[in-house]
């Protein structure tokens, strides 16, 4: 006998189509960071209903891809903005997860094991590519670097892990996407942080696995806030008093 219908499940279909629209608007940039996100003005672009909208950008806050700066009513719902020290917490978060991946990974069996190091090192030879170009698209680069960390996550991480990670990785993106507009600037350091988590893992080092992950997220924060501290702040303008707040990128409208 089928399951009876709700009529609750149409309008969770709805509000995960949206939830999913929404964020991949804002991770790729479509949405400026500090540009409001208003029910209405998102239910007529989606055409649902303002109810389907409002659990989806709920999902987003909680997230931390969307914030509401100010106090009671004067509280509205933007994009989280792009900062130096929401970037650092990011990337110290994904280093503990990926440490943690990191370690499980060093200690697989020895099928499991060679395939995650042979696959490793597929990605690292994929980055020649990069180094010959005279600028290195930044596109590419992430998407190399996502790999490369996402087969960690995917041979070590338990199912909390993978869904933190799955989580906090696109918000980390963000800032690639807006920032790295010059791989080659890092692109020698990364790869030598890179080998040296190989090195470790293929020697089934767990402890320096965990570590290796850890430093190339806290080198990468350091390389991150120096590009965010020369090119500013984005979207920040909320908060009062701010010496970094970047004012040229604030939107003058909810969409790019």
């Amino acid at each position: 006998m089928p399951a009876p219908t709700t009529s609750s499940s149409p309008r969770a279909g709805r509000s995960e189509n949206a939830y999913h629209r929404i964020r991949q608007l804002i991770v790729a940039g479509r949405l400026s960071p500090g540009a409001r996100l208003v029910e209405a003005d998102l239910a007529g672009r989606f055409g649902v209903s303002r109810g389907a909208i409002r659990p989806a950008l709920q999902r987003l806050r909680q997230e931390g891809l969307a914030t509401a700066p100010g106090i009671g009513r004067q509280a509205r719902l933007i994009v989280a903005p792009l900062t130096r020290s929401d970037a650092t917490e990011l990337c110290e978060l994904l280093g503990e997860i990926e440490g943690l991946a990191a370690s499980e990974a060093a200690r697989l069996k020895p099928d499991p094991h060679t395939r995650l190091i042979h696959t490793l090192r597929d990605v690292m030879s994929s980055w020649d590519d990069l180094g010959n170009q005279d600028e290195p698209d930044p596109v590419s680069f992430l998407d190399r670097d996502r790999s490369f960390h996402q087969a960690i996550v995917v041979a070590g991480g338990g199912p909390r892990v993978m869904a933190m990670h799955d989580s906090l990785r696109p918000q980390l993106e963000r800032y690639a996407l807006t920032y790295a507009v010059n791989v080659r600037e890092h692109l020698e350091a990364e790869l030598e942080e890179h080998v040296a988590i190989i090195s470790c893992l293929e020697a089934h080092d767990s402890k320096g696995s965990h570590e290796a992950i850890r430093r190339n997220w806290r080198h990468g924060a350091r390389r991150l806030g120096r590009l965010i501290e020369r090119m500013g702040e984005r979207g920040d303008w909320h908060s009062q008093g701010s010496a970094t707040v970047d004012s040229a990128s604030r939107p003058e409208g909810t969409w790019i």
